[in-house]
């Protein structure tokens, strides 16, 4: 994406559709990964000045991986932002597949603390939510 007249920026997005996707988690340890990827999570985790004792096999592997993506693309001086879609039905009277926007704020406050997330880092400053009606 363009900003402005100043530059170019990436954006990662990534839509959920139902509050469950929040809590989705690897089941490997993550003692089995290769030791690049747990390298990149664990700067990720002082990036984000998450806690060293976080429990990273509890959180939403999903979702770190993709926190860990946004640090580490920032490390190499890469201009890039996240964006969490979050997919909500609200049509009074009708059946809707998606949840009420109102399900959405107990799963991602959940999530970010699963993760160890505070809302402390500039780099969490560089992750938006963005709550879109489903028609």
């Amino acid at each position: 994406m363009q900003i402005g007249k100043v530059g170019w920026e990436w954006l990662l997005v990534t839509a959920f559709a139902e509050p469950g996707e929040l809590e989705l988690n690897l089941e490997s340890p993550i003692e089995r990964l290769d030791g690049r990827v747990t390298s990149v999570i664990e700067a990720a985790q002082r990036g984000f000045k998450i806690e060293p004792d976080i429990e990273r096999r509890h959180g939403n592997m999903f979702l770190g991986t993709r926190l860990s993506a946004l640090s580490f693309l920032r490390q190499h001086g890469v201009c890039v932002r996240m964006l969490s879609v979050y997919f909500h039905g609200e049509h009074p009277g009708q059946h809707s597949p998606f949840p009420r926007l109102a399900a959405w704020d107990p799963a991602i406050v959940a999530s970010r603390q699963r993760l160890g997330l505070t809302g402390d880092s500039a780099l969490e400053r560089r992750a938006y939510r963005l709550f879109l009606p489903a028609i």
